[in-house]
């Protein structure tokens, strides 16, 4: 979360209509349509929680736990004003600071969606700071005098959530700002996980905090914060652009969350008739196979020199030699250099690493425009020290991948301080270019130097022996343009490389 201080005032966006008739027409826009309800089920960092089966309930002080598969579009919180107007799901969005945020719900029909569910589009137009969306709903709702109130939520325990999200959320609890108008800009929080698979957690009170940084200038706890309870919201905050899907399946006082995930059947994996068939061989080596579409953020090689810098996707370019091509990034991200996380935005949105390259010549003379990725297999010395470590690749016995592209990729064995040594003529080979998912699985031995070079040789199965990096390279003519998209990396013995 930026420390910009720009958050959600219940008092200038909250929008509820006041009864079951009026949610369903969709008066307001701020409310969220009827609920899409279906009888399916949905198909990394470590936060604080307890599963369901381990929680101790508590007393519910009337809170009944709120399950979307049972179409119930208003959640009985037990402390409503007397308005009748608690327990509204309605959207949260940075609008009033000018961005253009907003959440799209999910369709009536969906056969993906369990409860609540939707996606946040964030957009931040011309503001500084990375935009918000989220759902909430009030606790005690509207009294009389069509105020929000705040109630004593202290008897709920805490809460539980079963959530998916594409992004990793935060849960938050909205004070009386009337009371403090600093919980309008920092609100008690708790951390909750990216998950495909639908999960259960459970919160105590006492485990929202408040942000860092707001901490020195009013730093309630999270129990206190119950004793005044306006809403609880979960809300996303990403870079520009990002888009995020979320489904709330279920949501109760602490410990009383009863979902259970059940896969759905495994379909077959359809494959261009023109991907390689997998050898089945026994995996020899410690190297896993990296699936974009799990948000793995790097790529376990097994082989990583003690400073944890191995596995990192990055890029690199002809500009060394005069040429001037790039890549177009999909989602909008902030390359520092020596950062490892700035591809993660690029991941999440394109299940893998994709983009589009834009081939310039620019000045370059020697060879066609080219741009290329590739990932370190033991990496860097040390913290201070940036040469490449080598590493016996040999037991991976080759490497396998599920791609789409618009040009032939060179699949290239780097050596790091040694290519010099051989011309730059390493051994490679060459993948063919796809527009539909196809898989390669290729053996050290089916990699070949291109070219004479200096005519110093090397074979795939020796360049494993002392090998620093693994490269994915793409050449075009001037002014082309070409779509690529990388899913997944393996081993050749033992992997198992599918979008």
């Amino acid at each position: 979360m930026h420390n910009t201080k720009k958050f959600f005032n219940p008092y200038t966006l909250f929008a509820i209509a006041a009864s079951v008739t009026l949610v369903a027409c969709g008066d307001s826009e701020t409310v969220a349509p009827p609920i899409p309800f279906s009888s399916s089920a949905l198909s990394s960092s470590e936060i604080s929680q307890s599963s369901s089966s381990s929680a101790q309930s508590t007393a519910q002080a009337g809170f009944q736990t709120w399950r979307g598969i049972n179409k119930a579009q208003q959640i009985i919180t037990g402390y409503d004003a007397g308005t009748g107007t608690s327990g509204y799901w309605y959207e949260v969005n940075d609008n009033s600071e000018g961005v253009l945020s907003k959440v799209v719900w999910g369709a009536a029909d969906s056969e993906q969606c369990e409860g609540i569910c939707g996606t946040f589009i964030l957009d931040r137009a011309n503001m500084s700071y990375n935009p918000f969306a989220a759902v909430a709903f009030d606790i005690a709702g509207k009294n009389a005098q069509g105020e929000l109130a705040a109630v004593d939520a202290t008897d709920m325990g805490g809460i539980c959530i079963a959530y998916s999200s594409d992004f990793a959320p935060t849960l938050e609890l909205v004070l009386d700002v009337k009371q403090d108008t600093t919980f309008a800009t920092a609100l008690p929080n708790v951390s909750l996980q990216k998950t495909s698979t639908p999960k259960v957690f459970n919160f105590k009170w006492s485990d929202f905090k408040m942000p860092s940084w707001a901490a020195k200038y009013n730093n309630i706890s999270g129990e206190d914060a119950a004793k005044k309870l306006v809403s609880i919201q979960f809300k996303v905050q990403a870079t520009t652009g990002s888009e995020s899907k979320f489904d709330i399946i279920e949501v109760g006082s602490y410990g009383n969350c009863t979902y259970t995930y059940t896969p759905p059947p495994t379909p077959p994996i359809e494959q261009n008739p023109d991907s390689d068939p997998n050898p089945n061989l026994p995996k020899t080596s410690p190297f896993e196979t990296w699936y974009g579409s799990l948000g793995d953020y790097r790529i376990i090689t097994g082989y990583d020199a003690g400073t944890e810098t191995s596995g990192y996707w990055f890029t690199y370019g002809d500009d060394p030699i005069a040429g001037a091509s790039y890549i177009v990034w999909p989602v909008e991200t902030d390359y520092i250099p020596g950062e490892n996380d700035w591809m993660d935005p690029i991941i999440d949105h394109c299940e893998g690493i994709c983009g589009t390259i834009e081939f310039n010549k620019g000045k370059m003379t020697e060879r066609n425009p080219f741009v290329g990725l590739g990932f370190n297999i033991a990496g860097e010395k040390s913290q201070t020290d940036y040469t490449l470590v080598s590493a016996d690749a040999s037991a991976m016995g080759g490497v396998c991948v599920t791609y789409t592209s618009d040009n032939d990729i060179d699949l290239i064995l780097g050596l790091g301080a040694k290519e010099e040594e051989y011309d730059y003529n390493l051994p490679t080979k060459t993948l063919p270019k796809s527009k539909d998912l196809i898989t390669k699985y290729v053996a050290w031995a089916d990699f070949k130097q291109p070219s004479e070079g200096n005519g110093k040789k090397i074979s795939g199965e020796e360049a494993a022996k002392i090998l620093t990096t693994i490269k994915f390279e793409m050449e075009g003519t001037q002014g082309q343009q070409a779509k690529f998209n990388i899913k997944s990396v393996g081993p050749y013995n033992g992997g198992d490389c599918h979008p």
